[in-house]
This record gives C-alpha cells, sequence and structure tokens, in this order.
C-alpha cells in the first residue's frame, strides 16, 4: 500500500538581507523612472523654450524685414515725389524761359517791322513828293488822302482820294504823283509788305 503523502516544502522564508536588496533594487528602478522622467520633461520644456525663441526671433526678423521695406518704399516714394517736383520745376521753368525767349523774338520781330515799314513809307513819302507838281494858286500847307491799290510787286493799280484837301487842283496833282513814282518801293520782308498790299493809305502834305 502507498504510504501517506508527503507534504509539499514550504520554502523558506526569506532572509533579512535579501528584502533588503529587494527594496534597495525597487528604489534604485524608481529613481531612475523619475530621473528618466525629469530628463525627458527637461528636454521637452528646453525644445519648447528653444521653438518659442525661434518663433519670437522668427517674427522679429520678420517686423524688421516689414519696416525696412515700409522704410524703403517710403525712401522712394518721396524720392519718387522730389524727382517729380524737380521736373515739374525745370519743365516750369523751360516754358517760362521759352515764353521769354518766344516774346523777346516776337518783340524784336516788331520792332524790325515796324522799322521796316516806318522807313518804307518815308521812302514812298519822298518818291512821291520829288514826283509832285504843285500848283501855283496852293495856300497853306493842306493835307489830302488817298487810298492806292497796290500789287505785290509795288505797281499802283488804282488811286482814290478818300479826303479832299480842298484844293482840287492839289489833290490831282497828288493823285498824278502817285501814278508816276509807280512802282512804289515796298520792303522785301512779307510782314512788313501786307502793311502796303493790297491797299495803301496814303496821306501827303507839301509842307512836309
Amino acid at each position: 500500500e502507498p504510504g501517506p503523502p508527503i507534504a509539499a516544502k514550504e520554502p523558506p522564508p526569506p532572509k533579512a538581507p535579501d528584502i533588503a536588496l529587494e527594496k534597495k533594487k525597487l528604489e534604485t528602478e524608481r529613481l531612475q523612472k523619475l530621473k528618466t522622467m525629469h530628463e525627458a520633461e527637461t528636454k521637452a520644456l528646453a525644445e519648447a523654450t528653444r521653438a518659442e525663441a525661434e518663433a519670437i526671433q522668427k517674427m522679429r526678423e520678420k517686423q524688421l524685414a516689414d519696416q525696412k521695406k515700409r522704410t524703403l518704399l517710403r525712401q522712394m516714394e518721396e524720392e519718387e515725389m522730389i524727382q517729380r517736383m524737380a521736373n515739374e520745376e525745370a519743365a516750369s521753368e523751360a516754358r517760362i524761359q521759352k515764353q521769354a525767349e518766344a516774346r523777346s523774338t516776337a518783340t524784336k520781330r516788331q520792332t524790325e517791322v515796324a522799322r521796316a515799314v516806318g522807313l518804307h513809307r518815308d521812302l514812298i513819302s519822298a518818291t512821291v513828293r520829288g514826283n509832285t507838281r504843285l500848283p501855283g494858286n496852293l495856300k497853306g500847307n493842306p493835307e489830302v488822302r488817298c487810298l492806292v491799290k497796290l500789287l505785290p510787286t509795288g505797281e499802283v493799280q488804282n488811286v482814290r482820294v478818300t479826303q479832299s484837301s480842298g484844293n482840287v487842283a492839289y489833290d490831282e496833282a497828288v493823285v498824278l504823283a502817285i501814278q508816276k513814282s509807280s512802282p512804289l518801293p515796298l520792303p522785301t520782308d512779307r510782314d512788313a509788305r501786307a502793311a502796303f498790299v493790297p491797299e495803301l493809305s496814303f496821306v501827303h502834305r507839301p509842307q512836309e
């Protein structure tokens, strides 16, 4: 017959030194985990701080770039405005100068034309006076006005008394003298000749 069952042997209770080692091991592992977590948190915080600093730096750089761009644009606008004002001032001065030169030229031209007209009026008067045969009964210094139709060459087409001197013989003598003086001396300048052609108002007095 089988004998009575043999009771299982219980492990011997841990010895005191083994318990201490186990606790020390667990404490070491816990401390290691805490250290690892602390290092991870420190690293994450450092990375977050660095990322924030980089973002702030980028934002500052962008602000500086934008400010520099705005300053440059403002300077360009100011320079463009100054240049435009300078161009307008230069154009205005050139326009004023041109107008002054034009007025000076026009005045000079008018003076030349007036001088030519006056000179040839005197020449015509002298020519007609030289061909005038005054009547013997002429008294005083009567004035006769005639309208003389002329060709551009100075040739006399027609003479008409517009205001009589009161002495018919004298009037006829002046008309005859004008016709005899044809062609009358006219200026070569076209503008000056326009004062004589196609009609010339001619005034004649014997004592002049």
